[in-house]
């Protein structure tokens, strides 16, 4: 990838701290999505955790980094997003817990 003679290092850091940001605030958009889901899952007598979905989601996920340029290391790639379906699955269990303790008080 060749860089901007005109762009400078600090420009540079500015673009990958704004996009730091950005994915930031995306992840914790999925966080408030996915702890919705408890109650949904609840209501449809699912467990909490479904490995056939997780699986879904990192075939997803390697089938758009292949189709696109440039392509991410694949096990990272799937490391990053199992941490992420983990940090998912610990906010339905919060979820839980609180609506729990709440009903019993």
């Amino acid at each position: 990838m060749k860089v901007d003679a005109s762009v400078t290092l600090v420009q540079l850091r500015q673009q990958v701290d704004n996009i730091d940001s950005q994915l930031l605030a995306l992840l914790k958009e999925r966080l408030v999505v996915t702890s919705r889901m408890r109650e949904a899952k609840n209501q449809q007598a699912l467990p909490l955790r479904d490995l056939q979905r997780e699986q879904e989601v990192l075939s997803r996920i390697s089938k758009l980094n292949k189709d696109s340029l440039p392509h991410l290391p694949g096990e990272p790639l799937e490391v990053v997003f199992r941490t992420i379906m983990d940090w998912s699955l610990a906010a339905q269990k919060d979820r839980e817990e609180d609506q729990s303790s709440s009903r019993s008080q």
